[in-house]
């Protein structure tokens, strides 16, 4: 986690059921320590912690005190509803709020089954919530006849070390030449047939000429086993010899460099080709790939080995010379570092990174820009938001002072029209008390029109809040999807070496160890064949 950039968007999530016994209040077990830092740093660094439990008191103050969210259920002793409050309260005034304790006590105890207070030190207010109702078949802990009855017929689990993704994100193209099997002369051999002459010792070459031993890396006796497995049935052993057969080694090192993509990759290469030799041309595409480094490689055979005849082609130092031009040709036009990019992020994989790893980054990246973006959405909306419902509130108040004044207008409008009635009977000057019930009855309906357009200037800031809102749903959506969709388009960029960045450290002829095993087969039949030892 300390490795890693601080950030606002969230990385990772850390989930515990049941933190019974690993956070305790009183007791100090090994799991405390890590939990409480991070709980108090995580947030840091994108990593959130969620802790449950069905008893508040089994988990440390420090703990509760530390936790902006709750999700509180029914608490079923009236001890675990104080200490959640004492925890809540606790939070509530770190975060600078003031804390409803009696209300939250109430809602605690109003709780039913599948209900949940919700309180979040970042919102105004908690708020309860019900859970969909799940059902569940699970009958609890198996015992080992159970899980194996269980598991009866399936197939095992890839291993831990087993990529999830097999499809590599920045697949090393410089020579993967075709790795030969081992290397075997199947030829049945007549009875009484006249052993191949070999020499003794190896030919005299130019001190030009660097000659090398690869190691003996697989024993007689588990050649003659990978024979008769390979054969498919027991053979009996008439001899077995130690020959070393000459090839042409090529070892050395690729550096890829780009700076701008920060690349800077050095990949080693051991590269191992038979001699060309009458029509068989040298091809370095064919060359199978070794994993051996200079200091495996010996300057003197074994004892007792045998040497196969060196061809022609490559007994003078010219014709080396030649060799390792071309293979410092192939190895400069083949060979590449493959980096996955993403134009849209503006990323590239490292080297060696898979595709699956490549894709998580991008997530990460995408994700925290996405948040970025929508906050900066977010707030200026807001703006518009709080200015239109900081108008609302007025023309609320308004028409509610308008609402009041229509009613004043209509009991005055009633009083006046009374006073003129009664008036009237008594022998008063009607048509004054007329005129003045008259001048009420006006201005009653000239406030009721001021109300109805004030009634409607309200309606029409509530649609534009509700428009607004929506648009800042459409918009905050629309922002999700686009950088959602940025992660399916990766492209592919490949590193190629410069000249001087294909070093050879050694080139030369290279003496490989085989075994060369003579057996009789079940059905009596004499063979030779050649098993690679190196």
């Amino acid at each position: 986690m300390r490795t890693q950039p601080g950030t606002t968007s969230l990385r990772a999530l850390v989930y515990m059921d049941e933190i019974f016994g690993f956070f305790p209040p009183v007791a100090n077990p090994p799991s405390k320590q890590p939990m409480l830092t991070l709980l108090k740093q995580a947030r840091a660094f994108g990593v959130g912690v969620v802790l449950t439990t069905q008893n508040p008191v089994d988990l440390d103050y420090k703990g509760l005190t530390n936790a902006g969210t709750w999700f509180i259920g029914r608490l079923q002793t009236e001890r675990d509803k104080m200490r959640v409050l004492d925890g809540l309260e606790s939070v509530s005034s770190q975060a600078g709020e003031a804390l409803n304790r009696a209300e939250l006590s109430r809602l605690i105890s109003a709780l039913g089954k599948r209900v949940f207070l919700l309180h979040n030190v970042h919102e105004e207010a908690p708020v309860t919530f019900q859970t969909r109702w799940a059902m569940s078949y699970l009958r609890g802990p198996l015992t080992r006849l159970q899980l194996r009855k269980l598991t009866e017929g399936q197939e095992p689990d890839l291993p831990a070390s087993a990529p999830l993704d097999e499809t590599p994100a920045a697949s090393q193209k410089s020579p993967r030449p075709v790795e030969t099997a081992s290397v075997r002369a199947d030829a049945e051999e007549p009875a009484g047939a006249s052993e191949p002459a070999y020499a003794t010792a190896p030919p005299s070459l130019s001190s030009r000429i660097d000659q090398v031993y690869l190691p003996v890396r697989r024993g007689g006796s588990t050649a003659a086993l990978a024979l008769e497995q390979d054969v498919g049935g027991a053979i009996e052993i008439q001899g077995q010899q130690l020959l070393y057969v000459p090839a042409v080694l090529g070892i050395g090192r690729l550096h890829f460099v780009d700076r701008t993509r920060n690349v800077n990759e050095r990949e080693d290469f051991a590269l191992l080709a038979e001699p060309p030799g009458g029509a068989r041309m040298l091809t370095w595409e064919k060359a199978q790939s070794l994993d051996i480094a200079l200091g495996d490689l010996r300057q003197r055979a074994e004892e007792e080995a045998v040497f196969d005849e060196l061809p022609e082609s490559i007994n003078e130092s010219p014709e080396f010379t030649s060799l390792r031009d071309d293979l410092s040709d192939y190895l400069y036009h083949n060979s590449s570092v493959t980096l996955l990019h993403s134009a849209v992020l503006e990323a590239y994989s490292r080297p060696g990174e898979t595709e699956r790893e490549f894709r998580m980054r991008l997530q990460q990246i995408a994700r925290e820009r996405r948040d970025e973006e929508i906050d900066e959405i977010t707030e200026r909306y807001d703006g518009k938001l709080k200015r239109l419902e900081d108008k609302l509130r007025r023309e609320e108040a308004d028409l509610a002072q308008r609402d009041a004044d229509v009613s004043a207008r209509k009991r005055e409008t009633l009083v006046s029209v009374g006073e003129s009635v009664v008036g009237m009977f008594l022998g008063r000057r009607s048509y004054r008390m007329a005129s003045t019930a008259l001048s009420k009855q006006r201005q009653a309906a000239k406030a009721k029109l001021q109300l109805e357009e004030a009634r409607d200037d309200v309606e029409a800031l509530e649609e534009d809040i509700e428009e607004l809102d929506a648009e800042l749903q459409e918009e905050v959506e629309a922002t999700r999807e686009r950088w959602e969709s940025a992660l399916t388009e990766l492209e592919e960029y490949e590193v190629r070496p410069r000249r001087k960045d294909v070093q050879i450290s050694l080139f030369g002829l290279a003496w490989t160890p085989h075994w060369r095993v003579t057996y009789r087969d079940r059905s009596g039949s004499a063979h030779t064949e050649l098993i690679e030892a190196f």
